[in-house]
């Protein structure tokens, strides 16, 4: 069974996609009060501007929270489990959190506050997602 992939082309997340196939992470900044955000939205929570670019933001963070799955609510994901999702406070801004999947670690010995790494991986032609490591494990480019 296939994996549900998200839509690259969207235009709402285009550039975060281009992003992570060129290896970083962007996320909209505001062009009226430089405030970052994601996910992306049409206006700025802070400012109500309109205005935005993508900017990228480090590809470091710490552990804001995580889940082990053992149990696949999709078929599509059963023969993965079990796998950690990881929720990571940006290093540039502790305001942003994303969501992915942690990699080449024990479950067991993961812990809120370690520091991690983003690493790309290519999923399908052109569809390349951010998943997270320990840091010092890896050199963070497209696998």
């Amino acid at each position: 069974m296939t994996v549900p992939l998200p839509d690259v082309t969207d235009p709402e997340f285009a550039p975060y996609f281009e992003g992570c196939r060129a290896g970083e992470l962007r996320v909209q900044q505001c062009s009226g009060c430089g405030t970052r955000r994601w996910p992306p939205r049409p206006i700025c929570v802070r400012c109500g501007s309109a205005s935005f670019t993508w900017t990228a933001v480090p590809g470091r963070g710490q552990i804001y929270s995580f889940i082990v799955v053992h149990r696949a609510e999709m078929a599509a994901f059963a023969d993965r489990v079990p796998y950690t999702v990881v929720i990571v406070e940006n290093a540039g801004d502790p305001a942003i959190r994303f969501l992915g999947n942690m990699v080449g670690s024990d479950p067991a010995q993961l812990e809120i506050g370690q520091p991690v790494e983003v690493v790309f991986t290519e999923v399908a032609d052109g569809v390349v997602l951010p998943n997270w490591r320990l840091s010092g494990t890896g050199d963070g480019q497209v696998d």
